[in-house]
């Protein structure tokens, strides 16, 4: 898995959430009360942090219009930095 590096704000947005959640799944609602952003904002952070591979998704179980998140573990990300 490759990644790339995270802006400091990402990065702040990054350590929130794993401060929080470490690698558990979580859904949009967990990330909007922990980051305390409005839903567009939300919505570029994640997306952000997918598209840079700190992040994986994949669809709910049980809610077809939503997803699970889950945050990438630091080490496996910034190993990742390298490749």
């Amino acid at each position: 898995m490759t990644t790339k590096p995270l802006s400091s704000q990402q990065l702040q947005k990054y350590a929130a959430l794993w401060n929080k959640l470490g690698s558990r799944p979580f859904e949009f609602e967990d990330a909007e009360k922990i980051l305390k952003l409005n839903e567009s904002h939300l919505l570029v952070t994640l997306h952000r942090l997918k598209q840079k591979g700190w992040l994986s998704t994949k669809p709910h179980p049980t809610a077809s219009k939503k997803s699970l998140y889950r945050i990438i573990p630091p080490n496996n990300a910034v190993r990742g930095l390298s490749k």
